[in-house]
């Protein structure tokens, strides 16, 4: 996926969720996102100049990072911040978060100090038009399973991917 996203014109971030070593909390996901935003640094500066406009995103020279302890920094917030980028930037309309081995987003599954992720992602796809999320995994029924597309009580279904 990696040689895919580096021949993208659109700027990206990329989440090997492997590095989440089975803690699937709050604060893992965070660092892994601290991690991937510093690695687009380089290629990307001025996304990274422009979320540090948001509280509680510190960026120290060549490495971002994202307080999870303040709670009114949520990936919600984030994603609005970078679909907020993508309007505003006249080259690239969209930008890219991409997921490699996605089936670990079943672990994230709320509750007490983890996210959501399956509900946000289903505010993303109704509101955040210039974001797009590129999925993949090792195991079959990838969409099927975690992203619960085909299950009526999941906040995804019925939404076209």
């Amino acid at each position: 996926m990696k040689v895919a996203l580096n021949e993208l014109d659109p700027p990206y971030v990329y989440l090997d969720l492997r590095m989440l070593e089975e803690d699937y909390s709050k604060i893992a996901f965070y660092r892994l996102l601290s991690e991937a935003f510093s690695a687009t640094v380089f290629r990307w500066s001025k996304i990274i100049d422009y979320l540090k406009t948001l509280k509680r995103i510190e960026a120290y020279g060549f490495k971002i990072e994202f307080n999870w302890r303040e709670e009114s920094l949520t990936l919600i917030r984030i994603l609005n911040k970078l679909n907020q980028f993508a309007e505003k930037d006249k080259e690239r309309s969209i930008i890219v978060l991409s997921f490699d081995e996605a089936q670990v987003l079943r672990n994230l599954s709320g509750g007490k100090g983890k996210i959501n992720f399956i509900e946000i992602l289903a505010y993303a796809y109704d509101n955040l038009y210039n974001l797009r999320f590129v999925f993949t995994g090792s195991e079959v029924g990838l969409l099927m399973n975690t992203l619960k597309l085909d299950n009526a009580s999941s906040p995804l279904y019925g939404r076209f991917c």
